[in-house]
């Protein structure tokens, strides 16, 4: 009898374990969506690339917003994946050459344990993010600096930034406790 229960429990244990490693499976799937979705549209931009051009390289999109932030202005796309709407937006400075310096993916109704995987999901492929407050974290990549924010509001954001004008915005040389990865995206 003693035996039987034994067995009776192993057989629990190993089901409990397939069970949470077919979860985090999932999960993982879902944020490898996310990130080929993002880097497939970051493989068809440049930095510096006009808007005309930006727009022509997605026209199967329809451009859905126009707005001005400070001193930038942005127009953007909504997008899907699964169930999830993504809206990706595209940046230009607002005075002189409308030249690309920073491209965001909005992702809607995300849910904190799918953001939390992403996030390590992130960290996999290109190392440690340096955590920029209590929501935000930022890799710096050969060609972007790529920052991911998050916010109590079920959202998360990934930002694309030209390297150059992300720390000139700052108002100074790059920082030190953000080391360079040496693979492009």
């Amino acid at each position: 009898m003693d035996y039987i229960l034994v067995a009776l429990g192993f057989a629990i244990a190993f089901g409990i374990i397939y069970w949470i490693d077919k979860k985090n499976r999932a999960e993982r799937t879902e944020a490898e969506k996310i990130y080929r979705l993002i880097f497939a549209v970051f493989d068809k931009i440049d930095w510096g690339m006009p808007i005309e051009r930006v727009m022509e390289n997605f026209r199967d999109k329809e451009f859905v917003t126009t707005e001005d932030f400070g001193e930038i202005t942005g127009t953007g796309y909504l997008d899907r994946i699964d169930e999830r709407e993504i809206l990706v937006s595209f940046f230009f400075p607002k005075e002189g050459e409308k030249k690309l310096i920073r491209t965001d993916f909005y992702l809607l109704s995300l849910p904190s344990e799918k953001y939390n995987a992403l996030f390590s999901y992130l960290n996999d492929r290109h190392s440690l993010a340096a955590i920029d407050g209590d929501d935000s974290a930022v890799w710096n990549l050969e060609s972007a600096i790529l920052r991911f924010d998050t916010s109590k509001d079920n959202e998360a954001q990934l930002q694309f930034w030209n390297r150059e004008f992300y720390y000139s915005s700052l108002g100074g040389a790059e920082s030190d406790d953000v080391e360079t990865e040496g693979e492009k995206p």
